[in-house]
């Protein structure tokens, strides 16, 4: 469910990674929001910027990786 996955991404729990979140600001239900489709939005824009990238890139690794970050955009976007 994409609203899950994003939420998650967004509101996620890092306890215990050594990283302190701060909250300065009001809970948000992020149902209630634009954050989805702001982040949905970026996802879409980074993606396109990504597969612009990849016939200039040359190198095999950096194939590799902007490969990797288009997987996993779409795992995102479409979780299946």
């Amino acid at each position: 469910m994409l609203d899950m996955t994003l939420g998650s991404l967004v509101s996620q729990n890092f306890s215990g990674s050594g990283i302190m979140i701060f909250n300065f600001g009001p809970t948000i239900d992020i149902n209630k929001s634009d954050i989805i489709s702001i982040l949905k939005g970026n996802l879409r824009s980074l993606k396109a910027d990504i597969t612009k990238a990849m016939p200039v890139k040359k190198d095999k690794m950096t194939q590799y990786h902007l490969q990797d970050i288009i997987e996993r955009i779409n795992k995102i976007l479409d979780p299946k």
